[in-house]
């Protein structure tokens, strides 16, 4: 999943900062995209529970554009149930 973000000048420099009021935003942003993929098959309709391995959450800043992406990685084991 990624997200581009334009944001104006004065939130860019409290992100620069650190200055923002509800405190550390990239913190808040990665606990939040982990949270969003541990419960991804509660919040999306007919979507089945997979077993995450590793998850990260990714940020880059570049003039007033801000950059979010996440990968997911997981683990799958196939168990047949055909015997031949």
């Amino acid at each position: 999943a990624e997200a581009i973000v334009y944001l104006p000048d004065d939130v860019i420099l409290a992100i620069s900062d650190d200055t923002v009021e509800k405190g550390d935003l990239f913190s808040v942003a990665r606990i939040a995209g982990i949270q969003a993929a541990k419960k991804c098959s509660d919040l999306i309709p007919l979507c089945h529970a997979i077993p995450i391995s590793k998850i990260s959450v990714n940020f880059e800043k570049n003039k007033n554009i801000l950059r979010f992406w996440q990968a997911v990685n997981r683990i799958l084991r196939q168990v047949s149930r055909w015997k031949l």
